[in-house]
């Protein structure tokens, strides 16, 4: 959990569905958690409301749909400096590596890939996609 690793950071998990947003709220009120905030909600429906528009420095999402639709779903809700980090299998990271970076530059994004890393027990490998800034606003 970010929330445990980095408890001098705000974190704001957002997910659709009640039970998973339940149990995240739950854990994280026994683990004692206050830099966690829990929201049910869909991102794409958050993205267009004005509270929750240029909120955030950073957006990550595991593997849950392509970078593309991360993008499009939460590119207002990120502040003009923040930048998005995307956990990815190494396929689908190099498939969404030159989509965005064909379809975000001229918003002034660009997109890199981390090394791959192996998950514990032989369960396969991952990587991350990352955007950075280069100077126009997106």
């Amino acid at each position: 959990m970010l929330a445990s690793a980095f408890p001098e950071m705000l974190i704001t998990a957002i997910d659709s569905t009640g039970k998973k947003s339940a149990f995240v709220k739950m854990a994280a009120t026994q683990l004692g958690l206050k830099n966690l905030r829990v929201t049910h909600g869909r991102a794409i429906e958050l993205n267009r409301q004005p509270e929750w528009q240029g909120r955030f420095e950073l957006i990550t999402a595991r593997a849950v749909a392509p970078a593309m639709t991360i993008y499009r779903e939460t590119n207002r809700m990120l502040n003009k400096n923040g930048r998005w980090i995307l956990y990815k299998t190494p396929e689908h990271a190099m498939n969404d590596l030159e989509v965005m970076n064909n379809e975000t530059l001229k918003y002034g994004l660009q997109w890199q890939l981390s090394p791959e890393f192996n998950l514990p027990q032989e369960s396969g490998t991952r990587q991350f996609l990352y955007s950075s800034n280069i100077g126009q606003p997106h």
